[in-house]
């Protein structure tokens, strides 16, 4: 047993060393890309109300997330009150700038739903829902943006695009023929089976499908707006209607456990789509670092529930929404 136990202990401390080797890496690699002599002009010439648009458009998705966080876990009869659902997204998005990896913070909310209610599976079918309508909603607006400005970016982007959201659209559709007849075969992780099952039985033309995906929607161009904001701010000398772009690709890719809280992805990122297109790699490099600020500034709150807990778990009278068809 105590071998037992070790063995994932040094797996973890393997991992955790790849993501610091990771960030190390991507930080070496943007650096070199930029001169910090221009940092300072720009930043006096940077619009304060355009930043001040995006720390407000990220405020509105943290509180929509929360809703959804909480719609998501009403499918599998755990009915925390908004002010919980609030408290465990934003201790949850703090966890993210924390611990390794890009998906800490989901890891997170799933301990947290389960120490409220202790059902471990409902925790984390939840989690894993509420994680699917937050990738899965990001691919339209990418497809919309790029029917606007994907003539300026490479084919082989916006053909990923497509694929992307033709892929989803089709494990949506046959979620359950995956998850009964294509999966078992695989022996695939648990949670990515535990994900098809969750979404074979909750997907569907229903009032809580439609919520959900509404949601994510809003909460999706809220955060590309936010992004749009910065390209205004920092005035990057390229269409701000390419943010549309640049975030579901950093939504994805920063899910990959390759650096710690995301350091260095985000730029990488802005360097790689958009230099290319001519755009200043100093002002990408502050739409990136400005883009953490703001995200890590509005998840401090997150701070005041990791030191007092969280609240009151339950509503007075729940209402299920998955039985409204």
């Amino acid at each position: 047993m105590p071998n037992a136990a070790a063995e994932p202990s040094l797996g973890h401390r393997l991992r955790l060393l790849l993501r610091i080797i990771g960030a190390i890496v991507l930080v070496v690699l943007i650096v070199q890309q930029v001169d910090f002599t221009e940092f300072a002009p720009i930043l006096q010439e940077a619009d304060l109300l355009a930043c001040l648009v995006s720390a407000f458009f990220i405020i509105a998705v943290r509180l929509a997330m929360a809703l959804r966080l909480q719609r998501a876990a009403q499918q599998f009869d755990l009915f925390p009150g908004y002010h919980a659902a609030f408290a465990i997204l934003m201790s949850s998005s703090l966890a993210g700038f924390v611990l390794p990896g890009g998906i800490a913070q989901d890891a997170v909310r799933g301990v947290q739903l389960n120490s409220l209610f202790n059902k471990p599976v409902a925790a984390l079918s939840a989690m894993l829902l509420d994680k699917y309508f937050g990738i899965v909603a990001i691919l339209p607006v990418g497809v919309a943006a790029l029917l606007v400005v994907g003539d300026t970016l490479p084919d082989a982007l916006n053909w990923a695009f497509y694929l992307a959201l033709a892929g989803a659209t089709f494990a949506t559709v046959f979620a359950k023929r995956i998850s009964t007849q294509v999966l078992p075969a695989l022996k695939l992780p648990d949670r990515l089976n535990r994900l098809f099952v969750v979404m074979a039985n909750n997907i569907g033309l229903s009032r809580s499908f439609t919520e959900l995906l509404g949601l994510s929607l809003v909460i999706q161009v809220l955060r590309c707006l936010s992004i749009v904001a910065l390209f205004y701010a920092f005035n990057v000398g390229i269409d701000p209607l390419l943010g549309f772009v640049y975030v579901p690709i950093v939504v994805i890719v920063i899910i990959a456990p390759i650096s710690i809280g995301g350091l260095g992805v985000r730029e990488g990122i802005l360097l790689a789509l958009f230099l290319p297109l001519g755009a200043d790699p100093e002002r990408l490099v502050l739409v990136g670092v400005a883009s953490l600020l703001i995200e890590l500034a509005t998840s401090l709150p997150g701070l005041w529930y990791v030191l007092r807990g969280l609240p009151e778990a339950t509503q007075a009278q729940p209402a299920k929404l998955s039985g409204q068809r």
